[in-house]
């Protein structure tokens, strides 16, 4: 990307003094100093990226050298990026700077992309003469601004005296006044960003795309000039002020090439990003479960041998239970009701002399009392765990190798122990601390084990990867490894503001598990393995649903095999399809009616239901057009009744309303048994007599789902009904198949065999 000198703003409809507009520059007198990274042939580079010397094209050879790490080059989109940990920032030294007797105007795009105390651009050594972010400190909490005693400072083309926290990681103009009539006549030299040994960490974290000088007082014209010049090259037009009168002119002939939001797309490989753990020196194991090449397995799925990566060998074996890999979306699944472990008994783990740093994808789901993800050695606390409410960090997530831990992060954060509140199990997270010698574990255990078997404190999770390194690692190293494990496994939202890959997809791997707890996982179940399949309604397969008008549903097919649709035909009563469900409305008394029997003698009957508007007696969610049928209904707004109808109703329970529930009905009229289960726990029973000696097994009916009075304003999702018995394992099939389906497993008893698993 070059600018187009010359052109001209002819053709714009509206203006006439087309010398109000530059296209560059030079065109305004007085330029001191022109730094622009649209053009790799503005700098000197090695290795195609690593900035050697910033070329200044004001001609008056103010050349930006780095002086202190590798600052990176960007490309013509993005500008040069600098990034603190590797103390990047770069300097000029020459003496045709002069700030004496005049004022010097400074501009500058560029980006701050972490939250902590950085600065962009500084006038001297050790001193706050710069453009900075300053973290919250005081007087100026959280805020981007020019030090003290500034003329003029300017964002977007908009006078403030200080930015706000949310304007980081975007891209701005920061213009500003310097000089003899502010506070200095002549600093030693200029930087780009800060030593970090001098400045105490302010270097910057963030990117700069062009830095312009003038030597003397701008007029408020041709400081808009500047504004206008500078926001449509980069892309920035919009930021400006709706006064400002380039807002909507673009006459610089440049292609708007940078992203005004966050570098959310940004993707340049940079040596400060890994796409794999094997960049960062000293890999010891890496476990993933990405793939499923990555393991040795039987039927499938169940887990013999988790191979390591890491090219030593340091694979981990089952010892005990059936570790399951779910899916290469949400990893191996330890359950601990059957005892999971795994365990590598490989020499080539060694912790003489080195500490060992471990990172850990995983998920804590319902664990109990001491639940362990990882265990170093036999009979030993030294572990990554979950307290459970016990010992001296009650209800904490913690990795416990001495009292006094070193470093234990969550997700980038440093904590001394993650408290679980609200949804934070049943979460994925980024676990990471350090094991060794020096920091209290033994030389050399016997074994490492996934999960644990000291004193049963078996894990009930997910396992995603596992990654140590056998050397100390310094603190852009760790942030490098939880940048990829963020990206990787789409944590990235989890990790804290101020880190700089928060923003910046460098993986180059979409994420591919949700960040809460599973929703639905494809299974190779179907509802139609179980014989005497009766009924099928399944909203989420959009081929059953058949329309009248618009999204009115005159019918909804049987999947059963039975041909026992839903239908309506009067359009009034027909309910809508939306968002893979059927929505009826108690108004207008919306229904569906099927051939299925209204007078089961047995029935297991499923129904996916969200109650949007429970609000009286009698909504009716299943029920039969004859004599004595079996009815389903809500009386009270939201007690559920199943019952027969002229018969005393014999079982009920109450339920949650605006949110999807699994409801489950079942009635058997040869042992008098009638139960409501939600969510695959029980909820009511009876066995009262009153079924038996009152049969409902006799004479005609259909079913139907709502009625023709007193419907009920509900989305309904799927319908699955069977008419004979099944055994506890078939009922909870169906349950988890549900479930799993339709995002209802954190809801499911954490003893269902179907709450981590789907069937």
């Amino acid at each position: 990307m070059s600018a187009v000198v010359g052109t001209t703003a002819a053709g714009i409809v509206g203006l006439s003094v087309f010398s109000n507009y530059i296209t560059a520059p030079t065109q305004i007198p007085g330029l001191q100093l022109w730094l622009d990274a649209s053009s790799s042939n503005n700098f000197t580079l090695s290795n195609t990226s690593n900035v050697v010397q910033w070329n200044d094209k004001s001609s008056n050879g103010f050349h930006f050298q780095t002086v202190g790490g590798i600052p990176k080059y960007a490309g013509g989109t993005r500008g040069v990026f600098f990034i603190s940990d590797s103390n990047d920032y770069m300097r000029s030294i020459s003496s045709n700077i002069t700030y004496i007797g005049g004022v010097t105007n400074v501009f500058i795009v560029g980006m701050f992309s972490n939250a902590n105390n950085n600065l962009m651009l500084v006038f001297g050594s050790n001193t706050d003469n710069s453009l900075r972010y300053t973290r919250g400190s005081a007087p100026n909490a959280n805020d981007i601004y020019y030090s003290t005693g500034q003329q003029i400072f300017n964002i977007n083309g908009t006078s403030v005296p200080l930015m706000p926290q949310s304007s980081i990681f975007f891209y701005n103009i920061f213009s500003f006044v310097v000089g003899a009539q502010a506070f200095f006549t002549s600093p030693s030299y200029i930087q780009l960003s800060a030593d970090r040994i001098i400045r105490g960490g302010s270097t910057l974290t963030g990117f700069i795309n062009e830095v312009i000088f003038y030597s003397n007082t701008l007029t408020a014209n041709q400081r808009t000039q500047v504004e206008g010049y500078l926001a449509w090259k980069w892309g920035l037009n919009s930021n400006l002020p709706v006064s400002h009168f380039q807002l909507n002119s673009n006459i610089t002939g440049l292609s708007a090439t940078v992203p005004t939001g966050n570098t959310t797309a940004y993707n340049a490989p940079f040596s400060n990003f890994i796409t794999a753990p094997t960049q960062v020196p000293g890999l010891q194991l890496w476990l993933d479960a990405s793939s499923s090449n990555n393991f040795t397995l039987s039927n499938t799925s169940n887990v013999v041998q988790w191979n390591d990566k890491s090219a030593n060998s340091n694979n981990f074996q089952r010892v005990q239970g059936t570790p399951t890999l779910i899916s290469p979306i949400q990893g191996v699944f330890f359950s601990s009701t059957r005892t999971d472990l795994m365990r590598s008994f490989s020499s080539n783990i060694s912790y003489t002399a080195n500490i060992t740093n471990l990172f850990v994808v995983a998920m804590y789901s319902n664990p109990g009392n001491y639940a362990y993800i990882i265990n170093f050695g036999c009979n030993t606390d030294v572990s990554l765990r979950y307290n459970g409410g016990a010992g001296a960090n009650p209800n904490d997530f913690y990795f416990n190798y001495t009292l006094s831990q070193q470093i234990f992060n969550v997700n980038g954060t440093f904590t001394n122990g993650f408290t679980p509140s609200g949804n934070t199990i049943n979460i994925y997270n980024i676990f990471s601390g350090v094991y060794g010698p020096s920091a209290g574990g033994t030389s050399s255990p016997s074994f490492i084990q996934l999960s644990s078997a000291f004193n049963g404190r078996y894990l009930n999770g997910f396992i995603n990867e596992v990654l140590m390194y056998s050397n100390a690692l310094t603190a852009n190293q760790r942030t490098q490894v939880e940048g990829y494990l963020a990206w990787k496994w789409g944590l990235n939202s989890n990790l804290p503001v101020s880190h700089y890959q928060k923003n910046s997809n460098t993986t180059g791997i979409a994420a591919p598990i949700p960040t809460t707890a599973p929703g639905f996982v494809p299974s190779s179940f179907l509802p139609s393995v179980y014989s005497n399949l009766a009924l099928w309604l399944d909203a989420a397969d959009a081929t059953t649903i058949q329309y009248s008008s618009g999204a009115n549903i005159s019918n909804w097919r049987d999947k059963s095999g039975n041909g026992r649709n839903a239908i309506q035909a009067i359009s009034i009563q027909q309910p809508i399809y939306t968002n893979k469900g059927v929505n009826f409305i108690r108004a207008n008394n919306t229904n569906l009616v099927t051939t299925y029997t209204a007078q089961p003698i047995i029935e297991y009957l499923f129904i996916v239901i969200n109650y949007t508007n429970p609000g009286g007696n009698a909504e009716n969610i299943i029920r039969g057009n004859g004599v004595q049928s079996r009815q389903i209904f809500l009386n009270s707004s939201t007690n559920c009744i199943l019952g027969v109808e002229s018969l005393t109703s014999y079982t009920s329970a109450t339920l949650s309303q605006n949110q999807i529930i699994l409801l489950e009905t079942i009635y058997n009229s040869n042992t008098s048994n009638a139960q409501i289960n939600v969510n695959g726990s029980i909820i009511a029973t009876a066995n009262t007599g009153i079924v038996g000696s009152n049969p409902f097994n006799t004479g005609a009916g259909n079913t139907t789902i709502g009625y023709n009075t007193n419907s009920m304003d509900s989305t309904v999702y799927e319908v699955i009904v069977y008419s004979n018995v099944l055994t506890s394992q078939q009922r909870q099939n169906v349950e988890g198949y549900l479930a799993w389906k339709w995002g209802l497993t954190p809801s499911l008893p954490s003893t269902h065999q179907n709450a981590y698993i789907p069937p």
